[in-house]
Order: structure tokens, then sequence, then C-alpha cells
């Protein structure tokens, strides 16, 4: 009898052992499975899943939940359970058991949870919870839990807590590997978004290269920049500037905003008044500033905008500048690049451009200097021809007055008798004709030699104080009877107090003939021809013990015609004529007015020439020289 009950008993023990192995066997299946499935886990939402039906499984519990460390709280991210928990809730680490687990890093089994003084009682007692278990994930440095939960009094085995500890070691393995793939996608994306935007920026580089190399208008290339540059990096502004170094100014000439190109060239900015912009600038260095004074940024652009210069540089000097203006992030190293790019296409196309303007300049002036030629080889060539044919007129009726046509026909007294019969009136007439069309071939054979001998040397210089008070009238008188028989009026106007100009009185004689011959030429009948002199008083320094010598006004003035802004550019040059409908009605070669600027400059002075109120006014400066 004893026998058959021990071997009954054997066979009890056999078959809970082999129950417990099969139950244990299916534990490890289903946990190896798991272990798999969070291998290849790629976002916590798949990691959450996987490991809250595995911990019931594993432990036969009636619920679990999975715990996440956020910052100083325990976050109840997910949860399997037979009636609800507290997933979605956060709890301080202090006041949740699962933040005791983490802070302590080991794993707690507690089987009345209302006599452990750990447990927050409140927070239990709307569930079914009696007993837990909790484990952290990862047991250095937790950043989370795995809870399960009984409904009845319960203690999990120790195999069942090693499972559950090995299911959170592997949660944990998986959680940084999401947290890797995480990084590993980010910066994937990161890498593929800048080769797409430098694959975008090069694109743009090449459309504005193309742009503003086939363009050879400045205004275009400015214009086409800013609207390029501005769309391209998203900037709220751009802008160009040219710079003026001789003036140290700064010209905004082209604005891109609100989605429109302006042109703003009233906008001149002193360099001096942001000289740490522009120092930087003019050393070539491209930088980023904030908007914290007025002159630094444009009037309408906020204070505190992020600003990006870039100076536009050549092998020679800086041109200009080019500025994006954003009130978000800082311009990144290839946005940078890619304006100092732009800026080094722009200079080159800037460059062609004013290039290509210089020459098309020097094209316009070969060809005005031709047509100079050309007018004054047909000038010449009229003005000689014109005293000869008087000449010649004058010399036939001088021979028929006189008898001489054919003198080999009459006799000596039929010439005495047409003699005695000549009005002298005539003859001198035509001798008078003669005399006058004898000296304008010869002045103006003169003016030409002069002007080459004035091109190739300096004339010698004999100076004498000249009394302008008693000079100027003895010029103008000779033009009296011409001014009378023109209907024009001369005046002059000399104060007593000037004093005497030394210089050399030849040239001066020409200077002043030529000018006054010149308002003679041009002035309508009725109108008036003003000759006045005058000084200005130069300021004596401190340490001066002689006053010095003040600066003569010679000035020519004549009044009912006034001359062009375009014609008082090119008048003292060489062969220049103002042009006139009839270019025979004044005569001249377009020799004098500079052949009067070479005589001026030769004594130390200068000459200038305004027109306003139908007036012309030529200004002779000259001061006293000295002897050599």
């Amino acid at each position: 009898m004893k026998s058959s009950l021990s071997h009954s008993q054997t066979m009890s023990d056999s078959n809970l052992v082999d129950t417990e192995v099969h139950n244990l066997n299916q534990r490890l299946h289903h946990l190896i499975q798991v272990i798999q499935q969070l291998t290849v886990a790629r976002d916590l939402d798949t990691i959450m899943a996987a490991v809250r039906t595995a911990a019931r499984q594993l432990t036969g519990a009636d619920g679990a939940t999975f715990v996440l460390r956020d910052q100083d709280q325990c976050y109840y991210a997910d949860e399997d359970a037979i009636s609800p928990l507290w997933k979605g809730g956060r709890f301080p680490m202090s006041a949740c058991i699962s933040g005791w687990v983490m802070l302590n890093q080991q794993s707690v089994v507690i089987e009345d949870i209302y006599a452990d003084p750990r447990i927050p009682a409140d927070a239990y007692r709307p569930t079914f919870v009696k007993s837990l278990a909790m484990v952290p994930i990862r047991t250095r440095d937790p950043i989370g839990a795995i809870g399960n939960y009984w409904a009845t009094h319960h203690t999990p085995t120790s195999e069942q807590l090693e499972l559950l500890q090995t299911l959170a070691d592997t949660a944990a393995i998986a959680l940084e590997n999401v947290q890797l793939y995480a990084e590993q996608e980010q910066r994937i994306q990161e890498h593929t978004a800048q080769l797409q935007k430098a694959l975008d920026f090069e694109a743009l580089l090449k459309r504005i290269t193309d742009k503003v190399r086939d363009s050879l208008d400045e205004h275009q290339i400015l214009a086409t920049v800013v609207q390029e540059l501005a769309q391209g990096l998203d900037a709220r502004r751009c802008s160009t500037s040219l710079y003026n170094l001789a003036q140290a100014t700064a010209t905004v000439g082209y604005e891109y905003a609100q989605a429109q190109v302006t042109v703003a060239a009233d906008k001149v900015i002193p360099m001096a008044e942001s000289p740490e912009l522009y120092d930087q600038l003019l050393q070539g260095k491209t930088f980023q500033f904030c908007c914290l004074h007025p002159s630094h940024c444009l009037p309408d652009i906020q204070a505190a905008a992020l600003v990006l210069a870039c100076p536009i540089v050549d092998d020679q000097r800086v041109l200009g500048d080019i500025r994006l203006y954003r009130t978000a992030a800082p311009f990144t190293d290839l946005e940078v690049r890619l304006v100092q790019q732009v800026a080094n296409q722009c200079a080159i196309a800037l460059r062609q451009a004013r290039l290509h303007e210089a020459v098309q300049a020097q094209v316009h002036e070969l060809e005005r200097l031709n047509q100079l030629k050309d007018d004054f080889l047909s000038t010449i060539s009229h003005e000689l021809r014109s005293p000869m044919a008087t000449i010649k007129m004058a010399v036939q009726m001088l021979k028929t007055v006189l008898g001489v046509a054919n003198v080999g026909v009459r006799s000596e007294l039929e010439r005495e008798v047409i003699l005695s019969h000549l009005s002298f009136s005539k003859a001198i007439h035509y001798l008078q004709i003669l005399g006058h069309e004898c000296q304008r071939e010869t002045s103006l054979i003169n003016n030409l030699l002069d002007f080459v001998r004035l091109e190739e040397e300096t004339p010698p210089s004999v100076l004498t104080d000249v009394v302008l008070q008693e000079w100027v009238p003895q010029v103008a008188e000779s033009f009296r009877e011409r001014v009378q028989q023109q209907q024009q009026q001369l005046h002059i106007h000399i104060p007593t107090w000037v004093p005497p100009l030394r210089t050399d009185l030849a040239l001066l004689n020409r200077i002043l003939t030529e000018l006054v011959q010149n308002a003679c030429k041009y002035t309508p009948a009725g109108e008036t021809i003003t000759i006045a002199v005058t000084t200005l008083e130069v300021e004596q320094e401190p340490l001066e013990a002689v006053p010095p010598s003040p600066t003569f006004l010679l000035m020519v003035s004549n009044s009912g015609i006034e001359i062009s802004d375009r014609d008082r550019e090119h008048i003292f040059d060489k062969f220049y004529r103002i042009p006139n409908s009839d270019p025979w009605k004044y005569g001249g070669t377009g020799l004098g007015l500079a052949l009067v600027k070479r005589l001026v400059e030769y004594l130390a002075g200068s000459i200038e020439v305004t027109s306003s109120n139908n007036h012309v006014y030529f200004t002779v400066k000259l001061a006293n020289l000295e002897d050599c």
C-alpha cells in the first residue's frame, strides 16, 4: 500500500516538473520570438506593442505597462491589461514605484501593494492591481521600466523575473537601436537635403551666371542678381551697392523686396557713417551682422535683422557689395559660398559691361573726331576758298575799273581818260576788300600755324605789367566798327582798384581778341557784349609776411544766346563747332576757342564757360606770373 502511494506521488511530481519544463520552454520560445521582433524594430510603437504583450505572457500577469523616463517624471507610454491602468499618465519619479526602480537601478516584487509604503495607494485603488513586479529597462542608468500586475496576491518565480528582466534588457537594446536608426535617418535626410540644396544652388549659380554673362547692361546685371539671390535664398530683401572710392560713398543701385525689383539710385550712403562695415568690405571680407543701428540697414528693415554682406571684387579693386536681409536663421556656409560665387560672377560681368561701355564710348568718340575731321577739312577748304574767290573778284573789278583788262588794246591816252573819270570811292572799296580778305586769309593760316606750334612747344614768355583799365579798351576799340555794323552794343566794366596784371601781353591780347571776336560772331543784333575784369582776394596765411597775389577774372559775356550742356562739354575741343543748319553762317574753323584754352593754360590759368538766362559767360582766371 505504501509502495503504491509512493509511486503515485512520484508520478505526480514528475508530471508537475514536465508541465513546468513545458511552460518554461514555451516562455523561452516566445521570448526568442519577441527578441527577434525587437531586433528589427525601427520605431517606438513597434517595441512597445511587442513588449506589452510578451510581458504578460512570460509571467502570466493580468496586466503589463511600458514606462519611459521623461526627465523627472515617469511616463506610462503603453499598457496591456484586463482593465485600464495609467496609459498616458505622468507621475513624479519620487512618488511612483517605476521611478523607485529606475532610481535604484534594481527590480522589485510586491505581493501586497497596500502593505508597501512605496506604493501610492490612491493611484492604485481604482485598478484591479493587488500584486506587482517591476524591472528596469537597462540596469545602468535606466531609461524606463516594465511592470507586471496581478489581480490577486501573487509572487512570480525567479525564472519568470529573469525572463522579464531579459525582455527589459532586450527592449533597452531595441530602444537604443531605434534612437541610432532615427539619428542615422536624420543624418541621411540632412545630408540628402544638403546635397539637394547644393544642386539647387549650383543651378541657381548657373542661371545667374548665364544671365549676367549674356548681358552688357550694368543695370540689368544688378537687377538680375538681387532678384535671383533673394528668391533663391528666401531672403526678405536683397540689395546691391556700387562704390565711388574717390568720394567714399556707396550708392544703393537695386533692391529686391516684396516680389519686385526697385531702383534706388537716390540712396547714397557715405562710408564714414559705418566705418566698421566698409573697412571690412573694402578689405574683401564677407561677414554677417545684425541691424542694431539704422545706418547699417535699409530704412524699412526692422532692427535685429540678420544681414549678409559680401563685397563685389575684381582683380583690381572693390566695385561694391551685395547684401541679403533675413529675420530667421543665420546664413549657412553653403549660402555664403554661393553669394561669394555670385559676387565674383557679378564682378566679371560688371567689368565686361564697363569695358564694353568704354569701348563704345571710344567708338563714339572716334566717330565724333572723324566727323570733326571731315567738318574741319570741309570748313578749312571753304574758309580758304572764300577769301581767294573774293580777292579774285576784287582784282578783276579793279582791272575793269582801271581799264587794264585789255592792256594791249588800249592806248595810254585812253587809260588816262578812263582814270580821269574813275570813281575813286569804288577803287578804295575794292582795295579795302582786298585788304580785309588778305587779313582773313592770313589770320586763318596763322591760327593753324599757331595751334600746331602750341601742340609741339611752349612759346617764350615776355612778362609785362598790364594796366587792364588802359589795355582792355584798346583791344575793344578795334571791334567798335564791327559792333556798330552788326547793331550790337559793347560795354566794358573794370574797377579802378584792379591792380596791374603781370603776364605775357601778346598771349593775353590773343586770348581777349579771340573771345571778343567769338562774341561778335554769335551775338544777335540788338544784344550786348560785355568785357569785365575783377579780382578774387586770396586769404593770407598767419605766417605770411607778404600778401598773396590776387586772382584775376577776365570775363567776356554776350546776351541773346545760350549754349547747351552738351555743346559746353566740347566747346574747347579742337575743330568743334556748334551744330547749325547753315554751317557757313558764322564761318570759322573750330580752332579759336581750343587755341584760347591752350594759351590760357600756358599763362598758368583756367577758362570755363557757363550759360543761363539767355547769356553766355566765358571766364578766364589768371594770376601774376613770376620772372624766371
